[in-house]
């Protein structure tokens, strides 16, 4: 089976991707697309991340099998 992760920043980004791309690929069958919500800042107002931020959060979705 095909996972598809997509990493998101906020709610929004998160229900874009439940309600529009997840039912897409489905067509195609990718029956699992998950967001990865990704704290920004503190304020959780969003913006830029370090690589090294994003490396911490993706790497245990690629050890999981």
């Amino acid at each position: 089976m095909k996972r598809v992760y997509i990493v998101v920043e906020g709610q929004t980004e998160q229900e874009f991707v439940n309600s529009v791309i997840s039912p897409y690929l489905q067509e195609f069958g990718i029956l699992s697309v998950t967001p990865v919500l990704v704290r920004t800042s503190r304020t959780g107002r969003g913006g830029m991340v370090s690589y090294s931020h994003l490396a911490n959060t993706i790497k245990p979705l690629l050890m999981d099998k």
